[in-house]
């Protein structure tokens, strides 16, 4: 296996010109890739995330099981980060703006804010469940 001579011709012919500069293909020269998340859609969706948490956040420090540090803010358990999701979806239409997929929503909240979190439900034992049937 080998470089053919044309793309080896290319190569040197592009670093004699731009010295170390890397070659730009022709898919890079494209104008503005549609999936690109811009630094204003960023901050919208930090700023959308952080407001939510402030209002709906139970701030518990050292009293919640499983959460020992003061900082986290914990989302009740029925809230879901798809659900944050689908609302911060319905304020973009309304405004007009243009909304990131899920996917990126939950990737970005997991990398930049792990201090939001939701509650895991409180643990119920089956033998706790069943008393508790068969005494009614």
């Amino acid at each position: 296996m080998g470089i053919c001579t044309a793309t080896l011709t290319d190569i040197i012919t592009h670093f004699d010109e731009n010295s170390a500069r890397p070659r730009l293909r022709k898919k890079s020269q494209q104008p503005h890739d549609p999936h690109f998340i811009s630094s204003e859609q960023l901050h919208t969706v930090l700023e959308f995330i952080n407001n939510y948490a402030e209002d709906h956040a139970i701030m518990l420090p050292g009293r919640h099981p499983g959460h020992r540090d003061w900082h986290v803010k914990l989302l009740p358990t029925h809230v879901s980060r798809a659900s944050v999701w689908r609302l911060y979806l319905k304020c973009a239409k309304e405004l007009g703006e243009r909304a990131i997929c899920k996917s990126s929503f939950k990737a970005l909240w997991t990398q930049l804010l792990p201090h939001i979190r939701s509650c895991r439900p409180a643990p119920t034992s089956a033998g706790s469940a069943n008393r508790i049937m068969t005494s009614l």
